[in-house]
């Protein structure tokens, strides 16, 4: 039903066009007729708008209560929904923007919900922006992703799985960032602030006689608070590029865009301040850091054993954790030899495993830490990272800065995104900050 009504309000879109565009050309105001059919066209828009969102809203309805009762759950867009998202073009949305040319069309559409999205989480647009909204990006991000076939040899300890396909701009995301593609959950259509509990001591009973009152035991729990933190960042694009209407250019700006929000949520999911940012792993009070030295020191396997010991004495799970490093740890852990006689070394060539444990590095931790004396200290975590997760309060944000690079012939886009992160379960997790390599 709601297609309908899009179909309608497009038209009258059109014809409010049209109107403008004769008036323009003609270099006059309306007519008094053209005028009263504006303000008609507008008033019609308007009430258009509260049908489509009251029958989205109970087209939804109907989705949830089909997969509560476990029926097949219809899909989230329509025929026309899709044939209309299938002709946004981020090359010519981005176009427009750098033109300062009024947006049309389904790009028009698209910013509308965009700041739909954005009132109903709760945020204000700036009123200079553009918008891409959620919808959209869960739409052409899964169709995207969905393409392509991806394959990964097997980890001999069984230890790694990959996900065959994805569904959205959510999952594409999760492909490209560490922590979410290694069970961090993303919680996206937040609204508002959202408190969730962390558990931080565990129900421990105890035997007592058959007429004993029970002593008390039971789990306690503190408070985390998700709340919307703006991450901003931005890309440059060459006027030359926007001007082209290559398929292979469209799929560019949109790798662009989805690359730097994931390694922006990395970061700071490892190693935020909490200050105007989430609070990473690093920084979380909660979390056991191992610390080497004064000034740092190097990795060795008693530093290993206890980043485990952490967890199991927090009882917590063993079974999915695994190491996450910078590239020079990396390095050192292949080079440092486990003892004098075995000829193995702390990362294991063979399995790619760290003491039985799955492992990678990644840019995204920092290596630039200081500790007294010591400077270009490397950091590490071990743990579960399914402990932790972010939230997502609508979907992206653009600025043009079409002046700080203007000398250069490229356009800046300033992406916005509403994001926060925290870890729910701290003693799944341990870090160390201190260390020095080679």
């Amino acid at each position: 039903m709601s297609d309908k009504f899009k179909q309608q309000r497009k038209e009258k879109r059109d014809r409010l066009k049209e109107l403008q565009t004769t008036a323009e050309t003609e270099n006059r105001d309306y007519t008094e007729a053209e005028e009263t059919e504006v303000r008609a066209a507008l008033d019609a828009i308007d009430a258009l708008d509260a049908k489509i969102n009251l029958h989205e809203r109970q087209e939804e309805q109907a989705r949830q209560a089909a997969a509560a009762a476990g029926t097949p759950k219809p899909s989230g867009h329509s025929d026309g929904d899709k044939r209309d998202m299938d002709k946004f073009s981020f090359v010519r949305f981005l176009r427009s923007a750098k033109a300062n040319k009024p947006l049309e069309g389904i790009e028009r559409e698209m910013q509308e919900e965009a700041e739909r999205e954005m009132r109903e989480a709760g945020q204000a647009m700036n009123p200079d922006a553009l918008g891409i909204p959620m919808t959209l990006l869960n739409y052409r991000f899964g169709k995207e992703v969905n393409k392509r076939t991806m394959t990964a040899g097997t980890n001999t300890a069984g230890g790694f799985n990959v996900e065959t396909s994805v569904d959205g701009y959510i999952d594409a995301l999760r492909e490209r960032n560490i922590l979410m593609s290694n069970g961090a959950e993303m919680m996206s259509g937040l609204s508002g602030n959202i408190q969730m509990p962390r558990e931080n001591a565990v129900f421990n009973p105890t035997w007592e006689g058959e007429v004993d009152d029970n002593a008390a035991s039971s789990p306690t729990y503190t408070a985390v608070t998700f709340v919307p933190k703006r991450l901003s960042g931005y890309i440059d694009l060459s006027n030359q590029l926007l001007i082209q209407n290559s398929s292979s250019i469209e799929a560019r700006v949109q790798r662009q865009i989805l690359d730097g929000h994931a390694i922006a949520l990395d970061k700071a999911g490892f190693n935020g301040t909490g200050t105007d940012q989430p609070t990473g792993i690093l920084n979380d009070s909660d979390v056991t850091v191992i610390a080497i030295g004064a000034n740092g020191g190097a990795i060795t396997d008693a530093v290993l054993l206890s980043l485990e010991e952490a967890v199991d004495l927090a009882n917590g799970d063993l079974n999915p954790a695994l190491y996450i490093m910078t590239p020079k740890v990396r390095k050192a852990l292949k080079t440092t030899k486990l003892d004098a006689g075995s000829g193995l070394f702390l990362w294991d060539r063979i399995s790619n495993t760290v003491n039985s444990y799955g492992a990678m590095s990644t840019n995204n931790l920092p290596a630039n830490l200081t500790k007294g004396s010591g400077t270009a200290l490397n950091a590490m975590v071990f743990g579960d990272l399914s402990s932790c997760a972010f939230g997502q309060w609508g979907g992206l944000e653009i600025l043009k800065d079409q002046y700080t690079q203007a000398g250069k012939g490229v356009t800046r886009l300033v992406l916005n995104a509403y994001n926060d992160f925290h870890v729910l379960q701290p003693g799944n997790l341990s870090a160390c900050k201190d260390i020095v390599v080679a």
